[in-house]
């Protein structure tokens, strides 16, 4: 896979997704409802697996700005952020880029291969209800 607009469609639809769910489809994740707000960390895990759903490996990214955290993934070195709108100074709803100035600002940055499916169990059912709602979402879109 090295099409960056399939990409590119792949996260806008998963966006579109979440901004359709209601707070019902939330359960579990209630800071969804607050979408992107608040939802960096489980939105990049999510769209990560919907990526190697689809064929597509890449890296979760975390780091710190100051008292901010912030999460996104990464892919031929390209960002790949559904959730940089919820700050001041972006527009965008989806970030895909190789620019990295506006992310190379949050610091002590950790990588790592995405699958929530392996953390504790909590998250595996909680991010697993959401992901099957996006999912779901997805193919309504489509």
């Amino acid at each position: 896979m090295e099409d960056i607009k399939e990409v590119e469609e792949l996260a806008l639809n998963f966006r579109l997704a979440i901004e359709n769910m209601t707070e019902d489809d939330f359960i579990g994740s209630p800071w969804f409802s607050s979408f992107p707000r608040g939802c960096c960390g489980d939105a990049s895990e999510l769209l990560a697996k919907y990526f190697i759903q689809n064929g597509i490996s890449v890296e979760y990214v975390w780091g710190m700005n100051k008292n901010q955290s912030h999460a996104w993934l990464e892919y031929m070195g390209y960002i790949i952020d559904i959730t940089a709108d919820q700050f001041l100074d972006i527009n965008d709803k989806i970030v895909i880029s190789k620019d990295k100035k506006w992310h190379s600002k949050f610091k002590r940055q950790s990588r790592r291969n995405s699958n929530f499916e392996i953390d504790n169990e909590i998250n595996r059912e909680r991010l697993g209800e959401l992901y099957r709602n996006i999912t779901a979402r997805i193919h309504n879109i489509k």
